[in-house]
């Protein structure tokens, strides 16, 4: 991997809340190339913000979204979990969990996945 996606995923990471805001504070903190990558406008932005401000996500966002492919990220998590799917590795259940966990955040092409998923879930529970 290169520096400017391995940047790039810890940048998704906060981003989706798959880490929180002291880990990504700690992290920033130990990673220069941040600056040689995206310049030091960019870098001195994030060092620059209050990671102890209650709203500090939605600042952070503005910071990073710029320069962040979120969607092609978001496309490679989708396609891993259909994969999943497709090969039956890991739990299906979780999986299909999230699968309508993104249907109902707006991934409206995962609607008969999720759906079927509810509603396998509660006729097999009955």
């Amino acid at each position: 991997m290169n520096k400017e996606k391995d940047i790039q995923k810890q940048f998704y990471k906060i981003y989706k809340g798959l880490i929180n805001v002291a880990e990504f504070e700690e992290w920033l903190y130990n990673t220069p190339e941040i600056e040689d990558v995206y310049g030091d406008v960019f870098y001195f932005n994030l060092l620059d913000l209050n990671y102890r401000n209650r709203h500090i996500k939605n600042y952070l966002e503005k910071v990073i979204e710029t320069k962040i492919p979120f969607g092609e990220f978001e496309q490679m998590r989708i396609v891993s979990l259909l994969e999943k799917i497709i090969y039956e590795v890991d739990d299906l259940v979780e999986v299909l969990e999230q699968i309508y966990d993104d249907y109902c955040r707006g991934y409206s092409f995962l609607r008969y996945l999720g759906l079927n998923y509810v509603t396998e879930l509660k006729t097999s529970l009955n």
